[in-house]
């Protein structure tokens, strides 16, 4: 409209209008890049399978933070600032009619960026009871008015503690219904 408006002016106005209407189609992304710290993928095949992919990163100022020394010693301050980032990856489809199979990953680090407190500093320090992976496999299957379903879920270790001095091992859960 522009164009057919002014003619074959030699003005800056064109060169201005172009560089304007660049921006603004690259200005949503990129101010997305600076503030949005998640991204995620969800799809479907024809064949009925579906995959979830997700990735985020989440920065904190003043978490609360539980540094006692046991279970009964609850103990929370603020921590300066911290991160958690990670990768998440699902994956479902049905084999038959009745039975579905399906299976998720996750991958998550976590550290305090800036920490200290009376009883040290956890600078760069893992959070505590934050494991690094999990993952899990499982099925449902619906033959007729039945339903049984189960799972497999495995859970890497963990710390315990802000200072990481103490660690659990990690565990696999099995778990079922029947209806």
């Amino acid at each position: 409209l522009y164009f057919s408006l002014t003619g074959d002016s030699d003005a800056l106005a064109p060169i201005g209008l172009i560089s304007f209407a660049g921006v603004a189609q690259f200005l949503p992304a990129i101010l997305a890049g600076l503030y949005w710290r998640e991204a995620s993928l969800k799809g479907a095949l024809d064949n009925g399978l579906t995959v979830a992919v997700n990735a985020y990163r989440v920065d904190w100022s003043d978490q609360q933070v539980d540094v006692g020394r046991n279970s009964l010693d609850t103990y929370f301050i603020n921590a300066g600032s911290s991160r958690l980032k990670g990768l998440e990856a699902e994956v479902r489809g049905k084999v038959t009619r009745e039975l579905e199979l399906f299976g998720a990953l996750g991958v998550a680090r976590s550290r305090f960026v800036d920490f200290v407190a009376p009883q040290g500093d956890y600078s760069g320090k893992e959070f505590s009871r934050s494991p690094r992976q999990t993952q899990s496999v499982g099925f449902s299957w619906k033959p007729g008015r039945w339903m049984l379903n189960a799972n497999l879920v495995h859970t890497g270790g963990t710390y315990t503690d802000p200072g990481n001095t103490d660690r659990n091992d990690g565990h696999t859960t099995l778990g079922g219904k029947a209806s």
